[in-house]
């Protein structure tokens, strides 16, 4: 078992942030394929949101300033 969210720092929440998405493709998931899937979208051009369910990838990767929630 991992560490439960609340033992950690806050999880990233997308909030207020959402209500300015639109023309973004869903990305569901942040693993390895789904950063994959994330780096190829950006290459084209193309923006995206991701939701992970792992608090640990979606802190690390929101820090980074990705847009992982």
């Amino acid at each position: 078992r991992g560490v439960p969210p609340s033992a950690g720092p806050p999880l990233p929440s997308i909030g207020s942030e959402g209500s300015n998405l639109e023309g973004h493709v869903i990305v569901t998931g942040f693993g390895r394929v789904g950063q994959n899937v994330a780096r190829f979208l950006g290459d084209e051009g193309l923006r995206y949101v991701a939701f992970e369910l792992d608090p640990a990838i979606a802190r690390d990767a929101h820090a980074a300033g990705l847009p992982v929630y």
